[in-house]
C-alpha cells in the first residue's frame, strides 16, 4: 500500500558566491586586494585598493559567465591602482588568472620601479616562450607545463620568502614549474621600489610593454601561500568534506551515525575527533565537520539533524506482534497487515496532531493518505492495553 508522503526536504546550500563577496577559498590571512573584475576591477579586500579601468573591456571568465574578467588589446588597454604594491624584499606571492595567444612578451601584474632589482613584473614571454618573473635587469623565464599562448584559461602564482629572483616561486595550475627556459642575473637581490604602483596589464618603462589577453581573480598577499592554498585558488573550491548519515530527520531518544569522508583526519564540532559520530539530540542540531587531507588543506560541511516529537509511541519491527506497515518510505497508500485482533488505528503528524483514525480494523487494511501534506507521519496501533508505533516517510 502506498502513501504519498515524502521525506521532508531540507536545502542546506554549501558554499556560494555573490558578486561583492570574496569566495570562501580565498586565503585571507596577509591579503592586501582581491580584484574578481565582478562587472568593474573594485578590490574586495578591506584595503579598498580600487583599480582605475583605462580602455579594457569585461568579458566571460572560465566559468563562461560574462562581465567577469577583463580583455586586454596588447596596444593600451591597463587598470591602474593606487596601491604601492609590497616593497622591498617583503615576502608576497601573486596569483591570477590568464587566458592569452601573445607569444611576445607581456606583463599581467607590475609595479616598483626601473633600476635592476626594483620592478615585480609577473608576466610572460620575456626571450623564450614561458612564464616569467622580471625584476628590471634580471628575469628568469620557466618552460610552462601548458602553452601559455593557447588562448586557454590558466591559473598562475608568482610568490618568494627568500628576496632573491633564484628564489621566486612559479606555480601554473597548481604545479610548480622549474625548468629554466632563459634567465640572467639570476642571483639578483629583490627590492621592489615605490615607483610605479600596482598596475594590470602594462608595464610602463622603455618601451612600454602592454597585455594582449584576460585576465581573472587577481589576489596580492604579503606573506607566500601555502600548496594547500595554491590548489584551493586554482580548483576555485575548499577541499570537498561530506557527510553521510543514518537519518537526518529522528525521533528524541533515537541515534544517529554519522560517517564524514573526503579527507584524511576529521574533528567534528562538538569536539569528537574521526570520521565517525553517533549522538542522541533533543532537539534540532547543525553538526560540523573539518576535514584536513594529506596537503593540509581544511574543509568543512555542515548537516542539521531535525528531531520530532514522535508523540511518545514505540517503533514497531516487521515481527512485532505480527505487524506489518508497508512500504515505507511510502508513494500513495500505505497497507498494514496483523494476525491479531487490534482496537484502534491512529496516524499523527510529527507534531502529534492526529490526521486519521480507524476502529476495529480488519487483519489487511488499504489506506489512501496521499491527501495529507508531505512529512513525518506516525502510526499507533492499539491491541488491548498496548500500543505500538511505527513512524512512516
Amino acid at each position: 500500500m502506498k502513501m504519498k508522503l515524502s521525506l521532508l526536504f531540507f536545502a542546506f546550500a554549501g558554499v556560494f558566491f555573490c558578486k561583492g563577496q570574496i569566495p570562501t577559498y580565498v586565503p585571507l590571512s596577509g591579503l592586501q586586494g582581491y580584484w574578481p573584475f565582478n562587472g568593474n576591477a573594485n578590490d574586495l579586500s578591506t584595503n579598498g585598493n580600487n583599480g582605475t579601468v583605462n580602455g579594457a573591456s569585461l568579458t566571460s571568465d572560465r566559468f563562461n559567465v560574462g562581465n567577469s574578467a577583463y580583455s586586454f588589446n596588447g596596444i593600451n588597454n591597463y587598470i591602474s591602482t593606487n596601491y604601492a604594491g609590497i616593497l622591498g624584499g617583503n615576502p608576497r606571492a601573486v596569483a591570477f588568472w590568464m587566458k592569452s595567444q601573445a607569444t611576445i612578451a607581456t606583463p599581467a601584474v607590475t609595479w616598483g620601479g626601473d633600476a635592476q632589482g626594483t620592478r615585480f613584473d609577473c608576466g610572460f614571454n620575456y626571450i623564450n616562450s614561458g612564464i616569467t618573473m622580471d625584476i628590471a635587469d634580471a628575469a628568469t623565464t620557466y618552460a610552462a607545463n601548458s602553452n601559455v599562448s593557447g588562448n586557454v584559461w590558466h591559473h598562475y602564482v608568482y610568490q618568494f620568502s627568500n628576496a632573491n629572483l633564484s628564489q621566486v616561486a612559479i606555480f601554473q595550475d597548481g604545479v610548480l614549474i622549474s625548468s629554466v627556459a632563459h634567465t640572467f642575473n639570476q642571483n639578483t637581490p629583490i627590492n621592489t621600489s615605490n615607483d610605479t604602483p600596482v598596475f594590470f596589464g602594462a608595464l610602463f618603462t622603455f618601451p612600454n610593454y602592454f597585455f594582449n589577453g584576460q585576465l581573472d581573480d587577481i589576489g596580492i598577499w604579503n606573506r607566500t601561500l601555502t600548496r594547500c592554498e595554491i590548489l584551493q585558488l586554482y580548483n576555485s573550491a575548499l577541499p570537498a568534506v561530506n557527510i553521510a548519515a543514518t537519518n537526518t530527520n529522528i525521533c528524541i531518544g533515537q541515534i544517529v551515525s554519522l560517517t564524514a569522508s573526503g579527507a584524511s583526519s576529521y574533528t567534528w564540532n562538538i569536539g569528537n575527533v574521526g570520521p565517525n559520530l553517533s549522538l542522541s539530540p533533543q532537539s534540532n542540531v547543525v553538526v560540523s565537520v573539518s576535514g584536513t587531507n594529506t596537503l593540509g588543506c581544511i574543509g568543512t560541511k555542515s548537516l542539521q539533524i531535525n528531531v520530532f516529537n514522535c508523540v511518545g509511541v514505540a517503533d514497531i519491527t516487521s515481527t512485532a506482534e505480527n505487524i506489518s506497515i508497508y512500504p515505507n518510505p511510502t508513494t500513495g497508500f500505505l497497507t498494514c497487515e496483523t494476525a491479531l485482533p487490534f482496537t484502534s488505528l491512529e496516524i499523527f503528524n510529527a507534531y502529534g496532531d492526529v490526521v486519521y483514525r480507524l476502529d476495529d480494523w480488519a487483519p489487511q487494511l488499504e489506506i489512501d493518505l496521499s491527501h495529507l501534506a508531505r512529512g513525518f507521519y506516525f502510526a499507533k496501533i492499539k491491541y488491548g492495553e498496548k500500543e505500538f508505533g511505527k513512524k512512516i516517510e
